[in-house]
Formats: C-alpha cells, structure tokens, sequence
C-alpha cells in the first residue's frame, strides 16, 4: 500500500505523520475500509514498510 503519487515519505517525521493520518481517516471513516482489526493493519504497515524504497539519505 505505497502513498499516493506525490505522497511519499523521505523522513521519520513524515512516517509518523502518514501513521497519523491513516489513523484519523480510520476513526473517521474505519467501518468503510476492508482492514478492520489491528492485526491485519500491522501487518499491512509492515509489508508497505517493506515494499516501501528506502528514504533518500540526507546530509
């Protein structure tokens, strides 16, 4: 589940506020999304976090 075009994350800070969002659009909107229990959640982070290409290192 890669964010949307022009979207990406390049930093911890933007992760956690990606993170943030999803959860707020889950409180708005949870019971219209087809992963409804933490675990499947975790588990669909996990494999975006995964798929996801590396940050670009900054100096």
């Amino acid at each position: 589940m890669p964010p949307p075009p022009g979207d990406e994350v390049h930093s911890r800070d933007e992760l956690v506020s990606f993170v943030q969002g999803l959860h707020e659009h889950y409180l708005r909107r949870g019971h219209e999304g087809e992963k409804q229990t933490l675990d499947h959640f975790v588990e669909a982070l996990a494999v975006w976090m995964h798929d996801s290409p590396p940050p670009a290192q900054t100096l």
